[in-house]
């Protein structure tokens, strides 16, 4: 099933089956804001999911419990501990779904195509006494290179 045809599930899922909050037009705009998660199975529908929630939790912020002498008792806040849940749900599956993805991303290999140039700071490579210059971090004779060649000694 594509994302396009998950989202319509959406209202659904987030307890607004009569898309008061949750139209149509919101879902199209929804799943164009994260268009650029669709190259991951699900993501964008994810994505998409979490703001709806996000959506649904507005409206709950202000609802409290509460009780009239015993005889009625409201608990309007379990609506928000249920959207929270959900959407705690929904993010748990976003970071896995985004860690899978990152590990099948194929590494980044390069040829080196420009080096640092090498300055000679060995005196004794050309029969000199010892240079006073800085040694350069570049030169051969100080990484261990294999194709240095050990100065002639007499």
């Amino acid at each position: 099933m594509s994302d396009a045809a998950l989202i319509a599930l959406v209202p659904l899922e987030v307890g607004d089956p009569t898309q008061a909050t949750i139209t149509p037009a919101v879902l199209m705009t929804l799943m164009n804001a994260y268009a650029d998660k669709a190259g991951v199975a699900r993501l964008q529908y994810l994505y998409s999911k979490r703001h709806a929630l996000d959506l649904m939790l507005g409206p709950t912020w202000a609802q409290v419990n509460y009780n009239q002498q015993g005889y009625l008792s409201e608990n309007l806040s379990d609506q928000n501990k249920a959207l929270l849940a959900m959407r705690a749900a929904v993010q748990l599956e976003i970071e896995a779904r985004e860690k899978t993805a990152r590990g099948q991303r194929p590494g980044a290999v390069v040829a080196i195509a420009q080096t640092a140039p090498v300055t000679q700071t060995d005196g004794y490579a050309q029969g000199q006494a010892p240079s006073t210059q800085p040694y350069d971090a570049n030169d051969p004779s100080l990484i261990g290179s294999p194709y240095r060649r050990a100065p002639w000694r007499p």
